[in-house]
């Protein structure tokens, strides 16, 4: 197939429109006709068109493939929710079904998560409880409505029944803590993060972490004075052990006089080829509770070939250092549909993560970054199936549920191997405050560091705002007094006041 062409009759919507027509089409070229263009001469052209009916829309898509055959599918939507944001999100739903409908019809292929292509589908499912729905009739709306497969929304609402507890709280003026380390041991093939070789940037580490203690120490004090309580601590990146066990140590402490109080603090100590008896000490200390040992897959010839300089033996040395300082808590992280890698490398990484025996199994689909060296160099590697990265995803869940974890959020990305998820599995008491948080935004989020980005909270609006610092780490050194600046009015301003929502 050459190329897609969508004509639309609402052209605001054509990100979201090429969202479900990549679920089918994957990296075919798509480009919007605008009014005026010449006609397209090849490749498939997608109509879209909605008008009102009654107190709804009647919704439309038409496909008109190279050799005359044309296709057409219509929704009704009757169901319009109340005020003008609510209003043009629902209308957006309705045109995403429409096509979802139109390109199932197609192609003949039906996707897990239907027509979402949301990254926090678990908003939904907590506004569906919130409008009165039991959890059945909940999951019954998402399947007829959205195409959502029995078995996703199934998992939906035994994530939020794990969550019960956490994620819902009487109305406390709180917020979540990030802190950006961007430096690595090295660069990871799939990697899009702001995040840099330490090895080639060493010389920015010192100013990075002046500038950072900085910004810590200038919005510790304004958290403190507008009533702000620190729910939870997360150092990630990067990878926050590459730098040395002393700046840990005064990081953290730096950390720990800003935002006192913390129920958790958690650091990404995510490669193993950085951890070591002196930061894990450092670690505890400072009174760390969790870390995270990143191993994403135990195949060495994977690992090499995705720029990762470790070896599995290394996983299994750093997981056993971080037990023998104290550490309960310890996530593990794998990637489903890695170049090269099958099932049955799934199975045998499960196996020997089954041995180290983790607190937490997060589990994520590769998704193909715009920013990452995969994406830029995606003919050099060969990628399972999505039936292939189907299976990786089943035995990862079969494993993690008999180790005794149950699923506590989940995630999803753009440009997922077959549409699938993230997802957090974590032992009973172990889930991870902070995940849930940001992944259920019902926190704001003070995000501090290069490419930190900080989210204000403001649920009786159903919105949020952002704060981005800037991702270079040169200009953060130089310009991080505007990046307290930026974050200065919603710091001082925004409240959280959240509902609480019981699953029965």
């Amino acid at each position: 197939m050459g190329s897609i062409t969508l004509k639309m009759q609402h052209p605001a919507l054509y990100s979201e429109a090429g969202d479900v027509v990549r679920l089918f089409y994957g990296d075919t070229p798509l480009t919007l006709y605008r009014e005026g263009d010449p006609e397209p001469e090849a490749g498939l052209v997608i109509v879209q068109r909605a008008r009102r009916e009654g107190a709804g829309y009647l919704h439309e898509a038409l496909l008109k493939d190279p050799d005359g055959v044309a296709l057409t599918s219509t929704y009704r939507q009757q169901e319009m929710g109340e005020g003008t944001l609510e209003q043009k999100r629902y209308f957006k739903y309705g045109v995403k079904i429409a096509l979802y409908h139109l390109l199932t019809q197609a192609t003949g292929k039906a996707m897990p998560w239907g027509s979402l292509t949301g990254i926090r589908p678990t908003k939904l499912a907590y506004e569906l409880l919130a409008q009165g729905r039991s959890v059945q009739q909940a999951a019954q709306y998402l399947k007829d409505t959205f195409d959502v497969s029995r078995d996703k929304a199934g998992l939906l609402f035994q994530i939020l029944k794990a969550q019960q507890g956490i994620v819902c709280h009487e109305s406390l003026r709180q917020l979540d803590v990030y802190v950006g380390i961007p430096f690595c041991p090295s660069r990871c093939t799939y990697c899009s993060f702001a995040a840099c070789d330490i090895r080639k940037n060493r010389k920015w580490v010192e100013p990075y972490l002046a500038a950072l203690h900085h910004e810590i120490k200038v919005c510790g004090q304004m958290a403190r004075q507008a009533g702000w309580q620190v729910r939870a601590v997360y150092l990630g990146g990067g990878t926050p052990t590459a730098i040395s066990a002393p700046q840990l140590s005064a990081l953290l402490e730096a950390v720990n006089l800003a935002f006192p109080g913390a129920v958790e603090v958690t650091v990404e100590a995510g490669r193993p080829d950085s951890i070591d008896r002196d930061k894990l000490r450092a670690l505890r200390d400072a009174g760390v509770g969790r870390v995270s040992i990143n191993p994403q897959t135990m195949n060495g010839e994977t690992l090499m070939r995705m720029g990762r300089t470790h070896t599995p033996e290394q996983i299994v040395q750093a997981f056993a250092l971080a037990r023998e300082a104290g550490f309960e808590a310890i996530n593990m992280d794998l990637i489903a549909g890695l170049p090269g890698e099958s099932a049955q490398d799934m199975a045998r990484t499960l196996r020997q993560i089954a041995a180290l025996a983790p607190d937490n199994l997060t589990v994520h689909t590769l998704a193909m970054k715009r920013a990452s060296k995969l994406k830029e160099e995606k003919g050099r590697f060969s990628l399972p199936s999505g039936e292939e990265v189907l299976k990786m995803l089943e035995a990862a869940r079969a494993a993690a549920a008999e180790w005794g974890m149950e699923p506590y959020y989940l995630y999803r990305q753009k440009y997922m191997t077959g549409n699938f998820e993230n997802i957090g599995y974590s032992l009973p008491g172990k889930a991870c405050i902070y995940n849930i948080d940001i992944m259920e935004e019902t926190h704001s989020i003070l995000a501090l560091g290069a490419g930190g980005i900080s989210k204000w909270v403001y649920p009786a609006e159903n919105r949020l705002e952002r704060t981005p610092n800037v991702k270079n780490i040169e200009q953060y050194i130089v310009r991080v007094d505007e990046m307290i600046a930026r974050k200065e009015p919603r710091l001082c301003g925004a409240l959280l006041d959240r509902p609480e929502i019981v699953i029965v």
